[in-house]
């Protein structure tokens, strides 16, 4: 069976495929669970999945059962090869999100994103309504990891880190109370954050806010929810108060979204190095435009680095030198994070 981003978003482009299930849409741990139950039992492949019947494929008749809060899962870090993970971060000017030179302990702190980008999976595999971690299970899993292996700074992970504000202040609480200590990053909209919270969070050990600016071309602004229209004024604001605060502010942004030009691309960018923040830049991508007839070069090109076959922009180079840069600015987050032996 197979299960992931792609398969839940595009199940039946693996029906070409020798498998016998593919997990669509839902939580996948709830789909594997019944499958595993179904195969021990002997019995036939659960109607939560794509699955195999002689030479047909039958889609599911309902949804995997979403986890809840209570129930999503924290990674057992024995099973990562951390050695070869810290190399993923080493070159900034590959523009990951995670920060070089330090070792990261990722928390998938929540699933589920009601923003709901369109050229975002998020919501078409793990629901528009958010489900998160109870912020004591969060704190002990920290707590525990750190004495395991020598982590330097936690991402946790959440499509949208700040949608529940008052949920945010009691983590910054709670985590401060612990005494872990360990600085941390997380992603969120600039819509979600305001000068108390930002504030709260650089206090409570926060050292990087990555942000979806996309854009700030106002044409731009048809193809972004609305909690995405963002003026200049408010961007620079956020800024400021992210700067006060001791935080990176790490922005998005998206080259080739709709109604959008390079010019307009090129002063997004250079007002986010005007502020002294990160640009992340990805090339955008309708996700909905995929169709389960296309060869795997085409459906791997929809990978946020490359414009589809036969749809680049005339000024596609000009594009391409942005998202690759090897000399544009790189991040100095690192410095400000303590090195943990390793011995």
């Amino acid at each position: 069976m197979t299960f992931g981003r792609l398969s839940a978003h595009l199940s039946e482009f693996f029906r070409r495929f020798d498998l016998d299930a593919v997990v669509g849409p839902g939580d996948p741990e709830s789909a594997i669970a019944d499958l595993v139950r179904a195969q021990l039992a002997g019995e036939p492949l659960p109607d939560t999945v794509w699955r195999r019947e002689g030479g047909d494929w039958r889609p599911p008749d309902r949804t995997p059962r979403l986890l809840r809060d209570d129930e999503l899962p924290l990674p057992d870090v024995t099973e990562i090869p951390y050695e070869a993970y810290d190399l993923l971060y080493a070159d900034d000017t590959a523009r990951f999100c995670g920060i070089p030179k330090r070792r990261e302990l990722v928390v998938p702190v929540a699933r589920g994103c009601p923003v709901n980008c369109a050229f975002c999976e998020i919501p078409g595999r793990e629901g528009k309504a958010e489900r998160r971690v109870p912020i004591p299970r969060i704190i002990s899993y920290i707590s525990e990891m750190a004495d395991t292996m020598p982590f330097e700074y936690v991402s946790m992970y959440a499509p949208t880190f700040t949608l529940r504000k008052r949920w945010v202040h009691e983590f910054c609480d709670a985590y401060e109370a612990s005494g872990i200590g360990i600085p941390w990053k997380c992603t969120t909209t600039l819509h979600h954050l305001d000068e108390e919270l930002i504030r709260r969070m650089g206090a409570a050990g926060c050292i990087r806010i990555s942000v979806g600016l996309e854009t700030l071309e106002p044409a731009g602004h048809a193809a972004l929810p609305r909690a995405k229209h963002v003026a200049e004024q408010r961007f620079r604001e956020t800024a400021d108060a992210c700067r006060a605060a001791g935080i990176e502010l790490n922005c998005f942004v998206i080259l080739g979204l709709p109604g959008t030009s390079f010019a307009g691309v090129a002063r997004t960018i250079e007002a986010v190095r005007e502020i002294g923040g990160r640009v992340r830049p990805t090339i955008y991508t309708d996700f909905d435009d995929m169709r389960a007839d296309m060869d795997e070069p085409t459906v791997a090109s929809f990978n946020r680095q490359l414009f589809r076959p036969g749809e680049e922009p005339e000024d596609a180079a000009r594009y391409y030198r942005v998202l690759f840069d090897p000399d544009a600015p790189v991040t100095a987050v690192h410095e400000v994070i303590p090195r943990r032996s390793r011995s």
